[in-house]
């Protein structure tokens, strides 16, 4: 999966504080560790991809949309979690990552329109192993078929999905601007910058990791002035901890802990 994020700000600041957060390697093990400003959250990231949110207004067809994702792309569809404060998180699994819809939170804010009238996560890319299956998908639902491009960064990217790393910078022909390339896993994250003042998109599409350590993941946030926006508590009903954080384009991103990852002997099947 790649998923394409427009930038606010300085490129090079949004590149070192994703790195900070995602790349480099931490130090420290067992028992009381410091917190070093060059310090990152790497040997806790424990699923080798991202998950992702997308959030939809009142008015979408939440079922519709699921179905489309499950029934047209051919994903596969995973139990529905309650969440609480009546809200659902429907879940499609794709590839080595889960894609969760989910209502949209009052608190954030949504610019409607294409990908170049705001800033945010506001594409999503999928790779597919049989086009052949997918087109006959769309054409037995009465839908136009998608057209595919070349393969070609397809199989460079594809080559290596482990760990994650700057892969570089490459030429964006649909968008005519620079992409700059992070990977995690088989998870891609393009940033693009269209050099003009944007409004900033902060609530269609937010970013999971799962963690072995989320108490890790928020200390170096505290110590590094990560913006933390909900710091760490416990799902009701699931043995999932979570930290939420903000990057410097307001993008939630999601640090999960969940029984399996933190290695204990009762596993979970799902990520909530």
């Amino acid at each position: 999966m790649i998923l394409v994020m427009r930038p606010h700000g300085d490129l090079a600041c949004w590149r070192h504080i994703l790195i900070l957060c995602c790349v480099g390697a931490l130090l420290g093990a067992v028992g009381a560790r410091t917190c070093c400003k060059t310090d990152s959250a790497r040997s806790v990231l424990w699923m080798p991809a991202m998950n992702t949110f997308r959030r939809l207004d009142a008015n979408s067809d939440t079922k519709a949309t699921y179905d489309f994702y499950s029934q047209i792309l051919g994903f596969t569809p995973l139990e529905t979690y309650d969440v609480g404060n009546g809200t659902d998180v429907w879940r499609i699994q794709a590839g080595a990552s889960q894609i969760k819809l989910s209502r949209r939170n009052d608190n954030r804010t949504y610019v409607e329109g294409a990908v170049t009238d705001a800033t945010g996560l506001r594409l999503w890319t999928f790779f597919f192993t049989d086009p052949g299956a997918l087109l006959r998908n769309f054409t037995d639902a009465g839908l136009e078929p998608p057209a595919f491009e070349g393969t070609a960064p397809t199989r460079r990217w594809a080559a290596d999905f482990v760990g994650l790393e700057w892969v570089g910078e490459e030429h964006d022909v649909r968008f005519d601007t620079t992409k700059h390339v992070f990977r995690h896993g088989a998870t891609y994250v393009a940033l693009m910058s269209f050099e003009k003042t944007l409004p900033a998109d902060t609530g269609t599409g937010g970013i999971q990791y799962v963690v072995s350590d989320v108490d890790r993941v928020q200390q170096l946030a505290k110590c590094q002035d990560v913006s933390i926006i909900q710091e760490i508590e416990t799902i009701p009903g699931y043995p999932v901890r979570t930290v939420w954080l903000e990057d410097p384009d307001g993008i939630i991103n999601y640090f999960a802990e969940t029984a399996e990852s933190r290695g204990e002997e009762e596993e979970e099947e799902d990520i909530g």
